[in-house]
């Protein structure tokens, strides 16, 4: 992710028998930042299968998001992270800065999320274990916490027309509205 001459890069962890990742913030885009977790880095894993990042997004208070999924009963779970701008996890956010969830019950596998200026965030991905993947969007409120009142029991669901669809990307317009 660049933000300006900024940078955020996610790497596997070099480490020996390392099973995370590495998050590096590069001050100028190349010059590691010595105010970002430690010597520029965070290691992290978003769930038992650390499966990468699908996306990472850095927002307005450079506070580093990433979604990616964990299986659970081999169904994929989305899960969420957020790191604050000095590259600790923001314990504001769901649990120690990360939220795992089946919002409404439903099998996510996600794609692509938005953080939003209010803290809040917006996953897309594909509702799996059907027999057509259908695009899914839900909701997180600024804590971290499944939006209920978003689309139907906390997600929205593109109806069954008998095509497969998925929501690849999110993006905000100009004004602000996704």
């Amino acid at each position: 992710v660049r933000d300006g001459n900024d940078a955020w890069i996610v790497n596997e962890d070099p480490q020996p028998d390392a099973s995370d990742f590495v998050l590096r913030h590069l001050a100028g885009g190349t010059m590691p930042d010595a105010h970002f977790g430690r010597n520029g880095a965070t290691a992290f894993t978003l769930g038992t299968s650390n499966d990468a990042p699908a996306s990472v997004r850095v927002d307005a208070a450079r506070r580093t998001w990433m979604v990616g999924a964990s299986l659970a009963g081999d169904q994929p779970q989305p899960v969420i992270a957020r790191f604050q701008a000095d590259g600790n996890a923001d314990v504001h956010w769901g649990v120690q800065g990360k939220v795992q969830l089946t919002p409404a019950g439903v099998a996510i596998k996600p794609n692509d999320l938005l953080p939003r200026a209010d803290g809040s965030g917006l996953v897309a991905g594909e509702v799996t274990g059907l027999a057509v993947p259908r695009a899914a969007v839900f909701h997180l409120t600024a804590n971290g916490s499944l939006d209920r009142n978003f689309g139907t029991a906390g997600v929205w669901q593109r109806p069954d027309d008998g095509d497969s669809s998925t929501a690849t990307s999110l993006d905000a317009s100009s004004d602000g509205l996704a």
